[in-house]
Parts: structure tokens; C-alpha cells; sequence
């Protein structure tokens, strides 16, 4: 996918909201990507479960993922290769 293809999967998840399961591991996100779906996370009420490993987010990437994950009410379950325990953490609150 890559940062583009990042780019477009977060605009359509600003959008879908019926969306409950979506696998996106091993995508070449990156870095830079990850900013993006931690945008849509902000505002997605739909999605429950988020797979997202080997998407070298590295820890940058990751953060801006656990700062969406302060707003997002939806996701049970998103799994990340780095900062795990925080990521659950706030998953279990949903």
C-alpha cells in the first residue's frame, strides 16, 4: 500500500462506518502512514478489530496510532508490533 495507499484506506474509513474487520498487516504503511489511519481512527465508530503488524511503523508511527486510540470508542482489538501493551490497553476500555 504504502503511504498513498495508507492515504486512501483512511479516507474510505472516514466514511465506512459498516466496516468491523479490517486486515491490513504487512502493507509497507510505514512511518508515514500511520499518521493517517490514526486520523480516520479518530473519527471511525465502526471498526472493532484492526490488524496492523509488519507495517515497519516503527515508533513514531505507532504513537500516532495510540494517540487516536485515546478517542476512538469502537476498536476491541488492534494488534501493532510495537508499544502492544499500551495499544491493548486502550483497546480493553472499549
Amino acid at each position: 500500500l504504502g503511504l498513498e495507499g495508507a492515504r486512501a484506506v483512511a479516507e474510505a474509513l472516514k466514511r465506512n462506518h459498516c466496516v468491523e474487520v479490517l486486515f491490513i498487516s504487512g502493507n509497507g504503511i510505514g512511518t508515514e502512514g500511520a499518521p493517517a489511519i490514526g486520523e480516520a481512527l479518530k473519527v471511525n465508530c465502526g471498526l472493532k478489530k484492526l490488524y496492523l503488524q509488519y507495517n515497519n511503523f516503527g515508533a513514531e508511527g505507532t504513537l500516532a496510532l495510540l494517540d487516536a486510540l485515546q478517542v476512538n470508542g469502537s476498536l476491541t482489538e488492534c494488534r501493532v508490533d510495537e508499544y502492544w501493551d499500551e495499544v491493548d490497553a486502550l483497546c480493553r476500555r472499549n
